[in-house]
């Protein structure tokens, strides 16, 4: 269903990826909106030191398993793939 957007060096083949899961994406930023996922993710609780959070749990958690989902190897990869698609790519 979700095509592999992040190859082995998403950063050297980041447009190639990109162009070929652009459709894979909207559909995922459908079933995230549709699931409710960030709303699902900001009740869970927050362990660490509040004066060293830089990012929400919620948007740490969405950006895991997006990767996940995508088969990236990390955060950056996921980010290098999505940079490359173009406005009609990212629409959900």
């Amino acid at each position: 269903m979700i095509a592999n957007i992040c190859e082995k060096n998403a950063v050297k083949n980041a447009p190639d990826a990109a162009a070929q899961g652009g459709m894979d994406i909207a559909v995922w930023i459908r079933f995230i909106r549709e699931m409710r996922l960030p709303k699902i993710f900001s009740g869970l609780p927050d362990k660490r030191q509040p004066g060293k959070i830089l990012y929400p749990l919620s948007s740490l958690l969405l950006w895991a398993f997006s990767a996940c989902a995508f088969r990236c190897g990390s955060k950056n990869a996921l980010q290098t793939s999505l940079e490359g698609l173009n406005s009609t790519q990212r629409l959900g």
